[in-house]
């Protein structure tokens, strides 16, 4: 943790003691039919949706492909 609070800082911390948490709380199962994969369901729709959220953000509004990239 103290490396992660020193190279990238305190936002990055509380993402990384976040995402522990929930990991400790809410079991990881492969088997949807059990009767805790509802939590595990939602902890992984809010995980991917913070994690999108950020991806999106730190795009700062620009595109993620350029138009001249692929082009020969």
């Amino acid at each position: 943790m103290l490396t992660v609070l020193t190279r990238y800082g305190v936002l990055a911390l509380i993402s990384l003691l976040f995402f522990q948490h929930l990991n400790v709380f809410y079991p990881v199962t492969t088997e949807l039919n059990a009767w805790y994969a509802t939590t595990f369901i939602m902890q992984v729709a809010v995980l991917a949706a913070l994690a999108l959220y950020g991806f999106r953000t730190s795009l700062a509004g620009q595109k993620l492909v350029r138009a001249g990239l692929f082009d020969e």
